[in-house]
């Protein structure tokens, strides 16, 4: 509204002008030769905007003349480009969802317009896997190698056929050319590391660790626990003997102390070195912090047990710290497990049986096995059975889990390439374990006698934990008579 009463006013204001302008004597008078020509001040003002306007329609048409191919073209093309991309983004909605047909359609009237275009060939590389063209597919992933603005891409493509193949050694390769063109391609660090972690090449494994902390591609509390698992797995790869197995350990141990394989291998190596006094002062330290039967297993290596004054020390070391409700917790309850395990293969089953009722009544399978081995031991074959079927719903003990893979042994990297993802838990029973599977065979058989040592010696077993350094273990290659791969349909080795 003001805007218009603006422009009536302006208006207003040039008419008076004008009018006053016309009735304005003189002008401006010229001559012409013998003629005197003269011009009022309004046809000299008219005249002067005729020859403006004149001089702008010639300019526009040179101009036209001049530049305008160039300008409509340049306007066809801008939206052709825009009716391209347009294309483009539905058909990589269309990709997202699922519906490959639509997201042909688009993609071939973005193709059109946009042919070069690095989105392009990511959706033609989507669209071949989608169709199972995979020839078609690799044959555009190496045509985007000679252009620098899709070489990333193409690498990527060929990286993930060579997964697809299973052909590792290819993989790498490509892994290694697009890390070489960026160090920081988080898809190709990512897998060099879990190679290296899943070939042992610890050293190589460590690189890459912090070339991935350094692109923010692991947090901080992930990059300390990966590290301090290959240090420890570093250490077990070199001699007893070597300085550098020795410094892995310490500095595992110094990132984290309640970490019991670091703790463990630090102690073993001191031992070895005649260090006793230190080795144990390492084992007392991460147990303060975190206990775990690593340690106390660890503790009880140099001790040769033949009678019940033997245990005193180990059960000394262990010591009673109390849970909430005045019960023991539940890892002095673990430590006291293994150490029952111990006196029962010196064949003390007084001290077995006294250690495992201080436990009370919520026994765990293994503890279970060991007080069928005792009541077996004595001839008390009704109790036995009545024990190991007991075993059967007690909860299993916790193990090294990660993922789908249970182990006795604690490794320096899971299943899936990443190390230090297996934690000290109780996993899923998904069927009966090898020790009470052994244990009811020989129990039930109708030949043979309960065989108490046999019981005690695989209760033993899944009492006891081992850090004994190993070599690396594919995800494929799983050793299934020591390991328990956690499946529905898979109980476990028999």
């Amino acid at each position: 509204m003001s805007f218009a009463l603006l422009a009536l006013i302006l208006i207003t204001l040039v008419t008076l002008a004008l009018a006053a302008l016309d009735q304005l004597e003189g002008g401006i008078g010229f001559a012409l030769g013998n003629w005197q020509v003269t011009i009022g001040w309004f046809d000299a003002l008219v005249l002067l905007a005729l020859a403006f306007l004149f001089v702008r329609f010639v300019a526009w048409l040179v101009s036209t003349l001049l530049f305008g191919p160039e300008r409509f073209l340049s306007r066809r093309a801008a939206g052709k480009r825009a009716f391209a991309q347009q294309e483009l983004g539905r058909a990589l909605l269309a990709m997202a969802s699922g519906d490959v047909d639509t997201a042909r359609r688009a993609a071939r009237r973005a193709e059109a317009y946009m042919k070069d275009h690095p989105l392009v060939y990511a959706l033609k590389s989507d669209l071949y896997r989608a169709e199972g063209r995979e020839s078609d597919r690799q044959r555009l992933n190496r045509a985007m190698l000679d252009n620098p603005q899709t070489k990333a891409l193409g690498l990527k493509g060929l990286f993930e056929q060579a997964i697809g193949e299973s052909n590792r050694e290819q993989a790498m390769d490509y892994a290694r050319e697009a890390l070489a063109q960026n160090p920081a391609t988080d898809w190709a660090l990512g897998h060099l590391y879990r190679e290296a972690c899943l070939g042992g090449d610890w050293d190589g494994a460590l690189g890459h660790l912090g070339a991935l902390c350094d692109a923010g591609l692991i947090a901080e509390d992930a990059r300390q626990e990966a590290r301090t698992a290959l240090l420890v797995a570093a250490s077990e790869a070199h001699a007893d003997d070597s300085p550098r197995a020795l410094s892995d350990a310490q500095e595992a141990f110094r990132l984290a102390p309640a970490f019991a394989p670091a703790a463990v291998r630090l102690s073993r190596l001191l031992a070895s070195r005649g260090e006793r006094a230190k080795s144990k002062r390492v084992l007392s330290k991460s147990w303060k912090q975190k206990p775990h039967p690593m340690l106390v297993q660890a503790f009880a290596e140099g001790i040769d047990i033949t009678s019940g004054a033997d245990l005193i020390p180990i059960r000394r070391f262990i010591g009673a710290p109390k849970a909430s409700g005045g019960r023991l917790s539940q890892e002095v309850e673990e430590c006291l497990v293994l150490l029952a395990s111990l006196a029962a293969r010196a064949k003390l089953w007084s001290e077995v049986d006294r250690l495992l009722s201080s436990l009370g009544e919520n026994l765990t399978e293994g503890a279970c096995i060991l007080k069928a081995a005792c009541y077996a031991e004595s001839g008390e074959r009704d109790q036995a059975r009545r024990w190991l079927s007991r075993a059967l719903r007690a909860p299993p003990d916790r193990l090294w889990v990660s993922g789908t893979m249970a182990s006795r042994r604690w490794f320096a990297v899971g299943p899936d390439g990443v190390p230090g993802t297996f934690r000290w838990e109780r996993p899923t029973r998904s069927g009966l374990s090898p020790a009470i599977i052994s244990a009811l065979d020989q129990e039930l058989s109708q030949d043979l006698p309960y065989a108490p040592d046999e019981a005690a010696r695989l209760a033993s077993e899944d009492a006891q934990v081992s850090s004994e350094p190993r070599p690396p273990i594919h995800p494929t290659f799983i050793d299934r008579r020591e390991d328990v791969p956690l499946t529905p349909d898979d109980p476990g080795p028999i």
